[in-house]
């Protein structure tokens, strides 16, 4: 086991946010070796001393306009998006038929869409397929919300 920790590194952007910039600059050495380059020696100066000492919180999200704003659509999505999932999957107890039998027939029901998202993704881009999913959602919970009952 320990031959194979020593053939893989340890992340560089873990070793620079731990304090620990001289390995992570000696991987950085040993990567451009392997590639076949040269290491510019007037960046490692550089890159010794850009090291970020301070540590980040919560506040942090608030301090910026921008980050604010991100920060805040971010949870108003999440909040938005598990209130209408948890909604919808708590209200299957309601459909006629046998409990068991609905919820399975639900949860085989997302398997499709578990599978398009994957094979989506790398296609579309995480934020446009998001929000075109979010959309159609929301239309479709709107949509039904007219069909008349019975």
């Amino acid at each position: 086991m320990q031959r194979i920790c020593r053939l893989i590194d340890e992340s560089i952007r873990w070793l620079w946010g731990q304090g620990r910039t001289a390995e992570a600059i000696q991987i950085v050495k040993k990567a451009v070796k392997v590639n076949g380059k040269e290491f510019d020696s007037k960046l490692e100066g550089k890159l010794a001393t850009a090291s970020d000492e301070r540590s980040y919180g919560i506040s942090d999200l608030f301090r910026t306009p921008v980050l604010r704003s991100r920060a805040i659509n971010v949870a108003f999505n999440w909040f938005a998006n598990s209130i209408v999932y948890y909604g919808l999957s708590l209200n299957t107890g309601n459909l006629p038929g046998n409990p068991y039998l609905v919820l399975f027939l639900i949860g085989l029901a997302e398997i499709p869409g578990y599978l398009l998202v994957i094979g989506l993704v790398d296609i579309t881009g995480r934020r446009s397929l998001c929000s075109t999913l979010m959309l159609l959602g929301g239309f479709a919970c709107i949509i039904v919300a007219f069909i008349p009952t019975g």
